[in-house]
């Protein structure tokens, strides 16, 4: 008797501004299961994915073991595009597809026959007399092309290319609450940070923060301290808001003054950090539990800051909410011997990506 198969899905591409994060998790029965994940240095930071990024992390793939050449990823940072609109009621019979891609491609000045658009309608809310409210997110089919270029001459097959929020939203699924609930999601990335609020498990806000990105404050910090910036990274990593964090002691190489000093400089540094991302986090927060008369009880975060120590702490004294950090061993089974080398909250939005053929995500 067949109790169900067993399937390998998709490479899940997070490409970063300085890493790629890959992941690889098997459709069991029972659930998904993770099998690979890893993060790899991009060959130059904060440039524009490219051929040699996408051969390098081929033969990266290949060599730590991940199976096939298929692959999910989202469209460059900048790439992306995406918008909330108004439709016509779904009862008028109108062609709402063709509306939806002329709104989108109005609000982000572009021609609605080069973009590829998905979109759906929002809950009701507070203004549901108001008509159709939907949201969208969409590509140019000449960026689509060229990353679709890329990846087949490092000879990967694109299966689908993904909007980051729906990708995050399946990555925390698990814990994304009921339907009557918000829940939000920080990634908060090198060069900005996004929020995504859920319904449930349906993205119904989006917004970047281009502002909050991890990577000015490293720059800040090595400048201040005179050290260079991978000095500053473990410095940020081990003392954060709060102060050193046991096991991880701080490592101010080249650094003459006070230990202390230095990590007083890191947690004010921090903190300011911290409390502007706090600030809009709250601000958005404030407009989705009107939008959507919903509470909403937790904040999930994500990226390579997520862990920062004390921010989800102080995430949760400010605003009042319970503040996690998922790892994907958080969401997917992982045996003894994966779950030790398997990546924490910078990896949850390869995550998403990787489960998309399970997901039914938008593309």
């Amino acid at each position: 008797m067949n109790l169900g198969r067993v399937t390998m899905g998709p490479i899940g591409l997070d490409v970063g501004s300085t890493r790629i994060k890959a992941v690889q998790v098997r459709h069991a029965p029972t659930g998904p299961e993770l099998v690979h994940s890893t993060s790899i240095q991009r060959i130059r930071a904060c440039e524009e994915f490219g051929p040699a990024d996408a051969a390098r992390l081929a033969g990266v793939l290949r060599r730590q073991g991940f199976e096939g050449q298929r692959v999910v990823m989202c469209m460059p940072p900048g790439k992306l595009l995406s918008g909330v609109m108004e439709l016509p009621p779904v009862s008028s019979g109108a062609p709402l597809d063709q509306i939806a891609r002329q709104e989108l491609a109005r609000a982000t000045k572009s021609d609605p026959g080069a973009i590829e658009v998905s979109w759906w309608v929002l809950p009701g809310g507070a203004r549901a007399a108001e008509g159709t409210h939907a949201m969208a997110v969409g590509c140019r089919h000449e960026d689509a092309f060229a990353l679709l270029d890329t990846m087949e001459a490092a000879q990967m097959d694109v299966l689908a290319i993904d909007a980051p929020a729906t990708a995050l939203a399946a990555a925390v699924a698990p814990m994304s609450g009921s339907g009557g609930e918000l829940s939000g999601v920080v990634d908060i990335g090198h060069s900005g940070a996004m929020v995504v609020m859920l319904l449930g498990r349906m993205v119904v806000y989006e917004r970047v923060l281009g502002e909050c990105g991890v990577g000015r404050l490293i720059d800040g910090l090595a400048k201040r301290l005179g050290i260079d910036r991978g000095d500053a990274e473990v410095l940020l990593t081990s003392v954060g808001c709060r102060g050193v964090n046991t096991g991880q002691e701080a490592h101010p190489a080249r650094r003459t003054t006070d230990d202390e000093g230095v990590r007083a400089d890191v947690r004010a540094a921090a903190s300011g950090f911290a409390d502007a991302l706090i600030g809009e986090l709250r601000l958005s927060m404030s407009y989705a539990m009107r939008r959507f008369d919903a509470p909403m009880p937790r904040v999930l975060l994500t990226g390579g800051a997520a862990a920062m120590p004390g921010l989800a702490e102080r995430v949760s004294e400010q605003l009042d909410v319970e503040c996690r950090v998922p790892g994907l061993v958080e969401v997917c089974a992982a045996d003894e011997q994966v779950a030790p080398r398997a990546l924490g909250p910078e990896g949850m939005l390869a995550l998403g990506l990787a489960l998309h053929s399970g997901s039914g995500g938008h593309s």
